[in-house]
């Protein structure tokens, strides 16, 4: 996903056109929470993290406003 979001940006922004993503990917959720709190799960997404915490919910609300 990364690379089309940086392919993206190169194609338009010479044209004055911004391209921005969100990766929700790691967002702790109620929907997700079964996933993400499965015995070794959590460990292996936290330690692969930049943050070494999940997003929440209220991260990616702040961050599309």
């Amino acid at each position: 996903m990364e690379s089309t979001i940086r392919y993206a940006a190169r194609e338009f922004g010479p044209r004055g056109i911004r391209v921005n993503c969100i990766r929700i990917a790691t967002v702790y959720s109620d929907m997700a929470k079964g996933l993400y709190d499965a015995p070794g799960v959590r460990e292996q997404f936290l330690k692969e993290l930049p943050l070494g915490r999940f997003g929440l919910p209220s991260d990616m609300a702040e961050a599309t406003i």
